[in-house]
Order: structure tokens, then sequence, then C-alpha cells
């Protein structure tokens, strides 16, 4: 097992990219967040994007974030919340490209 984090292997390969950002949504609404690449890629990348979370609550449970308009440029984070409450969940993404 290598001791080089993600962060190391992207200043590395200039065909991955990630980061974190936070999306506050309100309950029973879908938000878009845009992402710009800081470096365009030379293809339209695969992106991955993951809620992180490390709380108790319930209501966590009824977000989903997906990607939407893919390019080399960026992409659109799309938080859906069916919850009743307002939620700012953390998201980290990955974007690699061939």
């Amino acid at each position: 097992m290598s001791d080089i984090n993600l962060l190391e292997v992207t200043s590395l390969n200039s065909n991955i990219e990630c980061n974190n950002v936070t999306v506050q949504s309100a309950p029973g609404t879908i938000v878009d967040k845009e992402i710009t690449f800081k470096t365009p890629f030379d293809t339209v990348p695969k992106v991955i994007v993951s809620i992180e979370s490390d709380t108790a609550n319930s209501n966590y449970g009824k977000i989903t974030a997906f990607i939407n308009n893919r390019s080399k440029t960026g992409f659109v984070i799309r938080l859906a919340n069916a919850s009743e409450n307002n939620l700012t969940p953390a998201l980290t993404w990955l974007a690699i490209a061939k």
C-alpha cells in the first residue's frame, strides 16, 4: 500500500481532478451546483460524486447527488432533497479522463 494520497496523485496526473463542495438545499427541491475544472480535459471525463457525512441525522438518507451536463470544462452536480428539512451536505467529486 502506498502513502500517496489522492490529491498528490491528482497533481501528478492531468487526467484526474477531484475536490469537495457543500451544497445547500431546501426541502423538496433539486439544486444545481456548477463545477468548473481548474484545467479543461482533452476529452469529456467520467465523473463520480459522493455525499460525505458523519451525521446521525436520518434526513441525509433522503438526499441524492447526481451528475448532469458533463463537458471538457466542467459539469453540474444536481442535489435532490426529498426530506422536510434544509440540508447542506458535503460532496466529494472525482473526474477521470482517458
